[in-house]
């Protein structure tokens, strides 16, 4: 389990699109929750709550805040620019601190999902049945508990 930034890094660094703050969030709670499914353990250990617009990881929120709706010119763990002579070299960094059968998980993630919208990201997650439906509250961020998240990805494996 690492933090949610360094998986972040991994995201922004190895898409083949840019990616917006919305599209990190959306791509790092989905692979969340196959990690949790297939692994029986979280990715990371920071907390995920059921906002207006879909589940947030507030931290990871308020790092990348700062962009708004553009796409995000550096790896924020490793506050290094994507186009910075030593990127991959941080690149290798960040995926070396992320287990091997967890990368594999966002891989996959990034393969199916990669290339939709945040909108679309934020729809799919919006979804009847989805943990954040099963725990939003209008005008509440409430925490979405990693065992309802685990459940709903077991059934997406099906």
């Amino acid at each position: 389990m690492v933090s949610v930034l360094l998986i972040a890094d991994y995201l922004i660094g190895t898409s083949k699109l840019p990616l917006t703050p919305m599209h990190v969030n959306k791509l790092a709670y989905i692979s969340h929750g196959f990690t949790l499914a297939l692994e029986d353990e979280p990715l990371f250990r920071n907390r995920v709550e059921a906002w207006r617009y879909g589940p947030v990881i507030p931290s990871l929120y308020h790092e990348l805040k700062m962009f708004g709706g553009n796409n995000i010119p550096v790896l924020p763990y490793c506050e290094t620019l994507l186009d910075d002579e030593n990127f991959e070299t941080r690149l290798m960094f960040t995926s070396s601190r992320i287990p091997d059968s967890h990368r594999t998980i966002i891989d996959r993630v990034m393969v199916v999902y990669g290339e939709y919208s945040a909108l679309g990201l934020s729809t799919i997650t919006h979804e009847k049945g989805t943990p954040w439906h099963q725990c939003y509250r209008q005008g509440r961020n409430i925490e979405i508990p990693d065992s309802v998240t685990k459940e709903y990805y077991k059934g997406e494996l099906s």
